[in-house]
């Protein structure tokens, strides 16, 4: 579910990015995985809380995050207001060629998601292997790679 909600950000985001936003995307980035670090390290200080909760939290704040990002793009700036139509319009058979020529475009972007997928599904597994800390730790850590991954770009 986790993949699924950061996947469904990904792709608005990186939209945004081609019509010119891409600040605006890492300034959010950033403020995102600086807010998740110091949430989850408070909440693993004040609640104790087991892998298991962790794990809902980590949830619980990325679908605020989407939301918010949604929020901050559909409504309050309208950033996607000329796309309304076809987003809510039912696909049409002339536009088959149309999606077919997107679709072998956007294979590389999609074979990519997969790896990032893939790689946060490995990094799980050896986490839950090495025990309730460490796990918090590799959720900490994450947050920490998103905020340095992000610096260079604000």
């Amino acid at each position: 579910i986790n993949q699924l909600i950061d996947y469904v950000g990904y792709n608005f985001s990186a939209l945004l990015e081609i019509q010119g936003y891409a600040k605006f995307n890492a300034i959010f980035d950033f403020w995102e995985s600086l807010v998740g670090l110091v949430s989850c390290g408070l909440f693993i200080v004040l609640f104790r809380p087991s892998l298991l909760v962790l794990g809902i939290f980590h949830l619980l704040l990325d679908i605020t995050g989407t939301i918010y990002y949604m929020y901050l793009t559909f409504e309050k700036n309208g950033w996607f207001e000329q796309y309304h139509d076809g987003m809510v319009t039912p696909m049409q058979l002339s536009m088959l060629e149309p999606m077919k020529s997107m679709a072998r475009k956007t294979l590389p972007l999609t074979l990519i998601s997969l790896e990032g997928y893939v790689h946060s599904i490995l990094l799980t597994i050896f986490a839950s292997y090495q025990g309730a800390a460490e796990a918090a730790t590799w959720i900490l850590l994450s947050y920490v790679w998103e905020f340095v991954e992000m610096i260079p770009l604000t």
